[in-house]
C-alpha cells in the first residue's frame, strides 16, 4: 500500500503584510492542507505541523493482520528534503529577504487541484479581493499601460495621445463578465460564498492582525508565538526566574546583574558550597517544646490579646513547626511549585483576555486592586495565623502559604464590618460604596453571560433552529451571515489568546453555530451531541446537586442557628469555558468545525462539552477534599458554587477565608469571582439568589 501527498513549494516576500496574512490563513486550513514555513535568511523553521504529519510518501506492505504494521515513511519534509530541492533547482535568488513555504495535502490521494485551489483562495483573502476585477489590481501599474487589439487580440503598449482602452479598464468595465470553474472544469452558476474577501473576513482580521490598525507589524511575527500561553507550551517558563528565586509578579534583574552572577569565580563558588556550617547536622531538630513555645510568644505583637485562641495558636505552632526552614530544603518541590506558579500566571492572563462578558477585564482589575488595598491594611500576618491553625497548615511548607492565606482573608474581610472599617480609616475610602461590597445593589443586575449548560443537560428546545438549518444541508451556503459575523471573530480571539489551537484530526464531532437567548445578542455555541453516546464517565464523577438541594441544607442550618450567616462563593470562569486543562491526548475529542470547515481544538474544557458540569463539580470537590475534616458539612459544593455556612459572622469569616484559600492555593489556577459571589448574607438574601445567581 502506497500513499502520497501533493505539495507546492513557493517563496513569499519576507516583510509584507499580504505575505503574513497568506501564511496565517494557510496555517488555519488544517482540515485541507498542511503548511511549513522556513526563513530563508536564518534557515529557521517558523511554522510546522506535528511531526507525524511531515510525511509526503509512505508505504506499508502485507495483508490481513499485517495491515496493522507501522508505515514506512519514504519521503518527508525536513533537512534532507530541502537539500534535495536545492540540488535539483536550476535557478536561485540573489537575495534572502523571503520565506520558503511548503504546502501539502492533509489527505493522501487527493487531486492536485485541492492544494492549488486552497492556495488560490487564501491568496484572494490575503490580498483582500472582494470580486474578480480586484484580482487584477496587483498588476494595475502594468495593465493600465497596455491594450489589446480588437482584431488580432495582440497586446501592445499604449502610446502618448492614444485613446485606446487599457486592459485594466476593460477588466473593470461594467459589461465584463467572469466565469468561475470547478475542479472538473464546469462553469459554476453561483460564486462560492467564501471565495472572496467579505465583511466577516474583515471582522476576523481585526482580531488576527491587530498590528494593521495599531501600527506596523513585526517582520518576524510569523515565527513568534501568538500569545504567552503558546510561548509557554513551546518554550517553557524562564528558568532564570527560578534561579533568582522570583515570584510571578517580580521582575528579572537587568542583564548586567545576571552576568555578574553567572561569571562568579570558581573560588567564590567553592567557598559557598564547602561552607562547613551549611553541611553540619542540625542538632536542634529535637528542641524542647517549651523553648519553642517561648520563642513563638516573643513573636506575638504586643497589641494582640492573650486570649484562649491565641494561646492555642502559639502552642500549636510550637508543637508542630520549626521556626526556620532551610532554603535548600525540598529543591524538587520548590521547582515544581515554581513551574505551577509560572504556568498559572500565563493561564490566567489568557483566560481573562478570552472573557467575553462585557466589562469583565475592568471588573477583574477593580477586584484585584480592592483586595490588594485590603491586604496592605492587614499589617502583620497574625490575623491569618488562626486560620492556618484551623486548617492544620504548616506556614513553612512553602513560601506562598501565608501570602495565599492573606489574599483569601483579604477577599473575605471586605464584607465584614470590623475589618472593612479599619481598611476605610487607613485608605480614606468608603469600601461599602464599591459595587462589589454593595451586594444589595449588585444583586439587581444579572451578568450578561451565555448559559453554562452542557450539550447533555441543555433543554431540547434550544436546538430547534440549529437542527432545522442542519437538515437543509450545504452549510457553506446556508450558514446565516449574522451567525458568521458573531462566531468567527470570537473563535479568532480564542485562537489568538491560546484557548484554541488548530486541529489535525481528520474527522471531528463538534460544529460551531450561533444562538440567541432571550434578552441577549447572538453568542457562540458548539454542538458536541454526536459524542454523547461514546462518552464513558469516570466512576468518581458525580452529578452536581440541584440548587434546591443546596438551599434545603442552608434552611436546616439556619433553623438550628439563629445568627447563621452564609457565603456563596463562585469560581471564576469565562462564559464559554472552565479554567480546567484538557490533556494533550484528549484534545482531539474536543475538536470542532467552524462555519468555513476549519478545524479547531479546545485546550480547556468548553462548557458545551457533554457532562462539563460534572467535571467542574469534581474539581471543586477535590479543592476542599484535603480540608474536609475541618469543614465538616459547613461547606457545600454545587458545580462551581461553594455554599459556606457559619453559626455567626466570626465563624463565617474563618470558614469563608479557609474555603477561598483551599480553592486558590497550589496549583494557583482557580479563583473566586467576587463579582459573582455573595458573602456574609442572611438566609433571606440567599433565597433571593436562586433565580439566576446560583444557576
Amino acid at each position: 500500500m502506497l500513499e502520497a501527498r501533493n505539495f507546492i513549494a513557493a517563496h513569499v516576500k519576507r516583510n509584507d503584510q499580504a505575505s503574513r496574512r497568506l501564511i496565517r490563513y494557510l496555517s488555519m486550513q488544517t482540515h485541507r492542507v498542511l503548511l511549513l514555513v522556513r526563513d530563508a535568511k536564518t534557515g529557521r523553521i517558523l511554522l510546522s505541523p506535528p511531526e507525524a504529519e511531515l510525511w509526503l510518501i509512505r508505504r506499508k506492505s502485507g495483508l490481513g493482520r499485517a495491515v496493522k504494521h507501522e508505515w514506512n515513511v519514504q519521503r518527508k519534509v525536513g533537512p534532507a528534503f530541502f537539500e534535495e530541492m536545492e540540488a535539483n533547482r536550476r535557478w536561485s535568488l540573489g537575495f534572502n529577504e523571503y520565506f520558503d513555504i511548503l504546502v501539502w495535502d492533509l489527505d493522501p490521494g487527493e487531486r492536485f487541484t485541492n492544494v492549488y485551489q486552497t492556495i488560490t483562495e487564501m491568496l484572494f483573502k490575503a490580498h483582500r479581493f472582494r470580486d474578480m476585477p480586484d484580482a487584477y489590481n496587483i498588476a494595475a501599474p502594468i495593465l493600465k499601460t497596455v491594450t489589446r487589439d480588437s482584431n488580432s487580440h495582440r497586446v501592445r503598449e499604449i502610446k502618448p495621445g492614444d485613446e485606446a482602452e487599457s486592459i485594466y479598464d476593460e477588466i473593470h468595465h461594467p459589461g465584463t463578465q467572469f466565469k468561475i470553474f470547478n475542479e472538473d472544469r464546469q462553469v459554476l452558476e453561483k460564486t462560492p460564498r467564501y471565495l472572496f474577501y467579505n465583511d466577516v473576513d474583515a471582522l476576523e482580521d481585526k482580531v488576527l492582525f491587530p498590528e494593521e490598525t495599531q501600527g506596523p507589524g513585526d517582520e518576524n511575527e510569523i515565527g513568534n508565538a501568538l500569545n504567552s500561553l503558546v510561548a509557554l507550551e513551546e518554550q517553557g517558563p524562564d528558568i532564570n526566574r527560578f534561579v533568582f528565586d522570583l515570584d510571578t509578579d517580580e521582575e528579572l534583574p537587568d542583564k548586567n546583574s545576571r552576568c555578574k552572577i553567572e561569571k562568579s569565580s570558581e573560588d567564590e563558588y567553592d567557598d559557598e558550597i564547602n561552607d562547613d556550617d551549611d553541611w553540619e547536622d542540625d542538632e536542634d531538630d529535637e528542641d524542647d517544646y517549651v523553648d519553642r513555645e517561648l520563642e513563638f510568644r516573643k513573636l506575638v505583637p504586643s497589641h494582640v490579646s492573650a486570649n484562649d485562641d491565641m494561646k492555642a495558636l502559639v502552642a500549636y505552632m510550637a508543637r508542630h513547626h520549626k521556626l526556620e526552614q532551610d532554603p535548600n530544603h525540598d529543591m524538587m518541590g520548590q521547582y515544581q511549585r515554581f513551574m505551577k506558579r509560572e504556568s498559572s500566571k500565563v493561564f490566567k492572563e489568557s483566560w481573562h483576555r478570552a472573557d467575553f462578558e462585557p466589562g469583565a477585564g475592568q471588573k477583574y482589575l477593580e477586584a484585584a486592586d480592592l483586595v490588594n488595598k485590603m491586604d496592605k491594611c492587614l499589617g502583620s500576618s497574625w490575623s491569618v495565623m488562626g486560620i492556618l491553625c484551623f486548617l492544620d497548615l504548616d506556614p513553612h511548607e512553602h513560601r506562598h502559604v501565608i501570602p495565599d492565606m492573606r489574599q483569601a482573608y483579604s477577599m473575605m474581610a471586605l464584607f465584614f464590618t470590623p475589618a472593612s472599617k479599619v481598611a476605610e480609616s487607613m485608605l480614606e475610602m468608603k469600601i461599602e460604596e464599591h459595587l462589589i461590597v454593595n451586594q444589595a445593589e449588585r444583586v439587581k443586575t444579572l451578568p450578561d453571560r451565555r448559559r453554562h449548560d452542557s450539550n447533555k443537560c441543555i433543554n431540547k428546545d434550544f436546538w430547534k433552529e440549529w437542527d432545522t438549518l442542519r437538515k437543509q444541508g450545504h452549510l457553506d451556503d446556508n450558514f446565516p451571515t449574522d451567525w458568521d459575523m458573531t462566531i468567527r471573530p470570537m473563535i479568532a480571539h480564542f485562537y489568538r489568546e491560546g484557548i484554541l489551537r488548530n486541529s489535525y484530526v481528520p474527522s471531528l464531532a463538534g460544529q460551531a453555530f450561533a444562538h440567541q437567548e432571550p434578552g441577549r445578542n447572538l453568542d457562540l455555541y458548539i454542538d458536541f451531541r454526536l459524542m454523547i453516546d461514546e462518552i464513558t464517565l469516570n466512576p468518581g464523577l458525580q452529578e452536581p446537586p440541584s440548587t434546591e438541594y443546596i438551599l434545603t441544607v442552608a434552611r436546616k442550618f439556619a433553623a438550628n442557628h439563629k445568627a447563621a450567616r452564609f457565603a456563596m462563593l463562585r469560581l471564576w470562569s469565562a462564559p464559554h469555558f472552565y479554567p480546567l486543562i484538557i490533556g494533550l491526548d484528549k484534545r482531539d475529542r474536543m475538536a470542532f468545525y467552524d462555519s468555513q470547515g476549519r478545524a479547531w481544538e479546545w485546550k480547556f474544557i468548553p462548557k458545551d462539552m457533554p457532562f462539563s458540569e460534572w467535571s467542574m463539580h469534581q474539581q471543586s470537590r477535590l479543592r476542599i477534599q484535603p480540608f474536609k475534616r475541618f469543614f465538616d458539612d459547613r461547606v457545600q459544593v454545587k458545580r462551581d458554587v461553594f455554599l459556606v455556612m457559619g453559626t455567626d459572622e466570626k465563624e463565617l469569616l474563618k470558614l469563608a477565608a479557609a474555603t477561598t484559600y483551599s480553592i486558590q492555593t497550589d496549583p494557583w489556577r482557580l479563583e473566586v469571582d467576587l463579582w459573582r459571589s455573595y458573602i456574609n448574607i442572611d438566609m433571606d438574601f440567599l433565597e433571593g439568589l436562586k433565580d439566576g445567581w446560583m444557576d
